[in-house]
């Protein structure tokens, strides 16, 4: 009965060697048979053991992991268990500094007009830099948090944005934080003939609120007046400028 206990508390999650120590009377294959018994399986310990990644530092409450949580919905790829963050040659710094964050090697590196693979899907590479990661237990995780929808063979992400409430449950200081990761990846800041710069953002015409909102948050923490304009639509895309 002791040994029960001992093979109930610590089988899912311990290695071969501590299970070896706390059962002296008994040889690995021994330890094997009673877990079958028990019907005890060790898939904690067997997903320990093989992340290649610190991935559940996204879902930390930080400056840092909000920006790249906004740079993913841009330039993100999200499956059931993988996420994926693509970036021309010359944004390779940003795929670079992202994996040192989420502590993985997991970076391919693809030269100009080569075939290559993304999420199952072949396309010809302009030059990219691509970063991926695995995990079955903390990418559910974050799609949830975030409400980041995910349909097989389909970009469920681009037309399909999160709840508003998202953004609404955010902190100025993370919002703001999501939103430079955002623009760095769908927007671009040029300087106006007059006084000032724009915000230029190109998205799917379904984000058309969730921009909006963004717009009545930026004034509303910067005590400001925005110009929003819908320069020009094109298929399903729209380009919205903020001055």
């Amino acid at each position: 009965e002791e040994e029960e206990i001992i093979m109930i508390k610590n089988y899912s999650d311990s290695s071969s060697e501590k299970l070896l120590k706390l059962l002296t009377n008994r040889s690995w294959s021994s330890i094997l048979a009673k877990a079958k018994e028990l019907k005890l399986r060790r898939a904690e310990y067997q997903y320990s053991t093989m992340r290649n990644s610190n991935v559940d530092v996204l879902l930390d409450e930080s400056i840092q992991t909000y920006y790249y949580i906004g740079l993913l919905f841009a330039d993100g790829y999200f499956t059931d268990k993988k996420l994926q963050l693509n970036q021309c040659m010359k944004n390779k710094s940003m795929v670079y500094k992202f994996a040192e964050y989420i502590g993985t090697k997991n970076i391919k590196v693809y030269d100009e007009n080569k075939p290559v693979e993304i999420l199952g899907k072949k396309t010809m590479s302009h030059g990219q830099v691509i970063c991926y990661v695995k995990d079955s237990k903390v990418i559910p995780m974050i799609k949830e948090k975030y409400d980041i929808k995910y349909e097989k063979n389909k970009k469920t992400k681009t037309y399909n944005p999160p709840s508003l409430n998202i953004f609404k449950n955010m902190s100025d200081d993370l919002f703001i934080s999501f939103l430079i990761g955002f623009i760095d990846g769908d927007g671009s800041i040029y300087k106006c003939k007059k006084n000032g710069r724009s915000i230029i953002i190109t998205s799917h015409k379904n984000w058309n609120p969730i921009l909006e909102y963004w717009v009545y948050r930026l004034q509303k923490i910067f005590k400001i007046k925005l110009n929003k304009k819908i320069i020009s639509e094109y298929d399903s895309c729209i380009r919205m400028r903020w001055h």
